[in-house]
């Protein structure tokens, strides 16, 4: 060959070799995708951490639950025998006083219903033993006789136990510090107003 014409034949080479050069980085191009498309899809997330419930659901002790039933049941009793004032009752004072207490007790179970229900908790809708004779025993009462048990329901201090309960739903957060707050205030209302009306009820009425 002459001396010459050597760039030519170089020249010519190079271009022969470029095509293989692209093919090859094609190849790993479409490799590397397909290795893409194959790979491990991310793992599912994490369950919920346990004891937390769904989303809007509180989450209660065994000491609210057991606060949250004894309320319960105070409640339905004192809406119960204060809602006989309209036609056990021959003062208009009394059953003023009676339907007042009945609509508080009444507006504070609604609150303590709703509680319960968010945290997938069914209360009883009947009374206790003990509340249930009660009742009936207010249901055998007319005139003044009903007006001062009554009174004397109203002016009977909140059970040790419950109150103790409620003391210490108050001095903590949510969930039942609230309704807890509200029963308390209730009590010392209602017999605040009791104990004023007392006098003009006679002597049979002191607690």
């Amino acid at each position: 060959m002459l001396e010459g014409q050597r760039p030519f034949l170089l020249a010519g080479i190079f271009p022969a070799k470029r095509p293989a050069r692209l093919a090859t980085i094609s190849g790993m191009g479409l490799a590397l995708g397909m290795l893409g498309a194959c790979s491990t899809p991310p793992p599912p997330p994490a369950p919920p951490l346990p004891g937390y419930g769904p989303p809007g659901q509180i989450m209660l002790t065994v000491s609210d639950v057991l606060t949250l039933q004894t309320m319960d049941q105070r409640e339905r009793l004192l809406i119960a025998i204060a809602s006989l004032a309209a036609t056990h009752s021959n003062s208009s004072v009394m059953q003023d006083l009676g339907k007042n207490v009945a609509k508080g007790y009444q507006a504070l179970q609604d609150k303590t219903t709703a509680l319960a229900r968010s945290a997938d908790l069914k209360l009883s809708t009947d009374l206790s033993a003990g509340g249930a004779a009660l009742l009936k025993r207010a249901q055998g009462l007319y005139g003044l006789s009903y007006d001062r048990f009554l009174i004397r329901q109203l002016r009977q201090p909140i059970p040790a136990s419950l109150q103790a309960a409620l003391k210490k739903e108050i001095s903590a957060n949510e969930p039942l510090k609230g309704v807890a707050t509200q029963m308390m205030q209730l009590q010392m209302t209602y017999a605040t107003t009791a104990q004023a009306i007392q006098g003009a009820l006679g002597e049979g009425c002191r607690h």
